[in-house]
């Protein structure tokens, strides 16, 4: 006859019909077909026109929670690292350039303005990589250039820039404050368009700064965009048709190394260079209009400049999806 183990209960076995009652049998064996287990009946939940068993659900959803964490936790670790990595880098490359600057005797920053610009270099390096870095060195560079630009002109005429050209902290932060602001959104959040705000800034900057210094230096007819009236070189919100072009190149010279460094695409350069033009007229209205009334410095209208230039851009970055 055919026999089954009470337990476990995948084993069979088989008993001799002459020996039916051994004590094995009778305390393990159950004559008759093997035992069939059933398993208990888990919930059902209705999925539109499905049904999954709970038996599915919960070790499916275990295994999503499961990976999901471990995913954020490698992502975390991984950005993190990235970040001191490239920090250590940038707080390296900064720091050099400091003791070169020091031992040179640069003239470009006063020595606390050299101290505040380690700072933001580190910062900068550290969000967005040596080329958003260069960007920002280049406009300190160049702009330290245009300043001397027909400088005994502008001395002559009572415009040049105190302190022989050399930029303080208030000059720092009026012309990379914005900058710095979204470095800081990049590094903490990952947003895409804080890249681009960041080119508008140094572009729209750039222009400000080119068109300042080549208006005072070989403007010949300098007005007012509110009335159109003529009036002496360096006056605020005064703008000649030289400091305008010179507006434009400057702009549009950073907005091609961004896209060449691959920060921004051709539609993107294209908007940063429009955005930073317009931006800078808007600071020409508000130089001739506000800032007197209001009692704002140059450094604050700066950032406000800036500030106008990178939110033009992202706008317009954002709808049309560059």
């Amino acid at each position: 006859m055919r026999v089954a183990l009470r337990y476990p209960p995948t084993w069979t076995a088989t008993a001799s019909a002459s020996h039916p009652r051994s004590f094995y049998q009778r305390r393990h064996l159950q004559v008759g077909p093997p035992l069939q287990l059933r398993q208990p009946r888990r919930p059902v939940v209705r999925v539109g026109a499905c049904y999954l068993s709970s038996s599915l659900i919960l070790p499916s959803a275990r295994t999503w929670i499961l990976a999901t964490t471990t995913s954020a936790s490698n992502v975390t670790t991984s950005w993190v690292a990235t970040r001191l990595g490239t920090l250590s880098l940038g707080v390296g490359w900064n720091g050099l350039l400091y003791v070169v600057a020091v031992l040179v005797r640069q003239s470009m920053l006063t020595p606390v303005g050299l101290v505040h610009a380690f700072l933001l270099g580190s910062t900068l390096w550290a969000s967005f990589g040596p080329m958003g870095w260069s960007l920002q060195f280049l406009f300190l560079v160049v702009s330290s250039g245009l300043t001397r630009v027909g400088w005994k002109v502008k001395e002559e005429r009572g415009i040049a820039e105190k302190r022989g050209g050399r930029r303080g902290v208030e000059n720092l932060y009026g012309a990379a404050g914005a900058s710095l602001v979204l470095a800081l959104v990049y590094a903490g959040t990952g947003w895409r368009r804080a890249v681009d705000g960041f080119v508008a800034a140094v572009a729209t900057k750039m222009g400000d700064t080119a068109g300042s210094e080549i208006g005072k230096a070989f403007g010949k007819d300098t007005f007012l965009l509110t009335s159109g009236k003529k009036v002496p070189a360096g006056t605020e919100g005064a703008v000649s048709r030289e400091g305008t072009l010179a507006v434009l190149l400057g702009a549009a010279a950073v907005a091609v190394l961004a896209w060449a460094g691959r920060m921004v695409g051709p539609q993107g350069a294209v908007v940063v260079t429009m955005a930073a033009f317009l931006a800078n007229m808007v600071e020409g209205l508000i130089g001739s209009t506000m800032q007197e009334k209001m009692s704002w410095t140059n450094e604050f209208v700066n950032f406000l400049n800036t500030s106008i230039g990178a939110i033009l851009t992202i706008l317009v970055t954002t709808l049309l999806r560059l």
